[in-house]
């Protein structure tokens, strides 16, 4: 994909627009959450974790998460973009992404927990039988609930 927008990156090469957009913090870039945001949005970028920018953009929206002063104020462009793709997309692989590489990463599990549970329970119950078998939801699925025996 190829980016227009000036702080988004451009490709999936584009380090520097990472490193740019860290520098401005999350006032600037969590707004770019969001598909609906300018080209796609940075969880755009976690359609296929064999891009180089995609673990490096991961662990700058799991940074959102992590960073307590920083979510109450910007975390509902994280939630709201993370819950919109959990209830209605079909792209079982960005959905998997998406849940191991920021929501299972998201150090503080009870506000990930409070923000994310609903959605991540309901997975089990939208995810079709062959996806799981393709991507293992289940574990991670039982294991950001706190389940026993996962």
């Amino acid at each position: 994909m190829s980016s227009p927008h000036v702080l988004m990156p451009r490709d999936r090469h584009d380090f520097a627009s990472l490193t740019h957009l860290q520098s401005l913090g999350p006032s600037a870039w969590a707004p770019l959450i969001p598909p609906s945001a300018p080209d796609a949005g940075l969880l755009h970028w976690l359609q296929d974790m064999n891009w180089p920018i995609a673990r490096p953009v991961s662990q700058l929206l799991v940074s959102l998460a992590d960073d307590a002063d920083a979510r109450t104020q910007y975390g509902h462009h994280l939630v709201d973009a993370v819950k919109k793709l959990f209830a209605s997309s079909e792209d079982w692989g960005w959905v998997h992404h998406v849940l191991v590489y920021v929501v299972c990463e998201i150090a503080d599990e009870d506000w990930g927990r409070d923000n994310f549970r609903s959605e991540v329970w309901l997975l089990r119950k939208r995810v079709p039988e062959y996806q799981e078998r393709d991507w293992g939801f289940e574990e991670y699925i039982g294991t950001f609930l706190g389940e026993d025996g996962v």
